[in-house]
Formats: C-alpha cells, sequence, structure tokens
C-alpha cells in the first residue's frame, strides 16, 4: 500500500517534470552538442529522468485501481478539452447552437 501512494504521488509530480525535461531538449537544441557538458546537462541527464519518471508512472498506473485509472482519465480529457478551447481556439467552440424547433412550432401553431 505504501509503496503504491509513494509511486503515485511520483507519478503525479513526475509528469510536469517529465514534460520539463522534454522541453529542456527541445527548448536548448543548438546547445546541447556544443560541448559534452552542455550534452550531459541538456540532453543526457533530461532524457534519464523523463524515462525514469515515465516507468514509474507507467508502473503505478498498471498497480492502481480502476476507478484511479478512469478518474485519471477524465482529468486529462478535461485538460484537452480546455486546451483545444483556450489554447488552440478550435472553431468547434465558437459553433452556435441549435436545438430541436418542432415541439416548439407545435406549441405555437392554433389547432
Amino acid at each position: 500500500m505504501a509503496l503504491a501512494l509513494a509511486l503515485s504521488v511520483i507519478a503525479t509530480t513526475g509528469t510536469g517534470i517529465v514534460l520539463t525535461a522534454l522541453a529542456t531538449i527541445v527548448y536548448y537544441p543548438g546547445r546541447v552538442f556544443t560541448r559534452p557538458r552542455d550534452a550531459v546537462l541538456l540532453g543526457v541527464l533530461p532524457l534519464a529522468a523523463a524515462g525514469f519518471l515515465g516507468w514509474v508512472f507507467v508502473k503505478s498506473l498498471q498497480a492502481a485501481p480502476p476507478a484511479q485509472v478512469w478518474s485519471l482519465v477524465g482529468v486529462v480529457g478535461l485538460l484537452l478539452m480546455l486546451a483545444a478551447r483556450f489554447v488552440l481556439r478550435s472553431s468547434f467552440f465558437g459553433t452556435q447552437r441549435e436545438s430541436d424547433q418542432s415541439q416548439a412550432e407545435a406549441d405555437a401553431e392554433p389547432g
């Protein structure tokens, strides 16, 4: 139980660290290959950290009960929806809302 809790805490905080580590590699592509020290600090270590924390995340999902996994899927889905709405400004969210008018028209007709 304690191991599963520790793994889930590491996995939760680790996902942000994984994204930060991968962003470091993407942000400094020119510096990664300039010197051996930069290759280790900006390339190898962030990649190794991302790999390790990704492994911990997978292990914690394998040990998690199904309800916890589905709640994670729901949170990820919500975050993706918010990103599509506010960051990507998807045209889907600008579509005018429609409703069925057949019942309203039937009620409005005299008869």
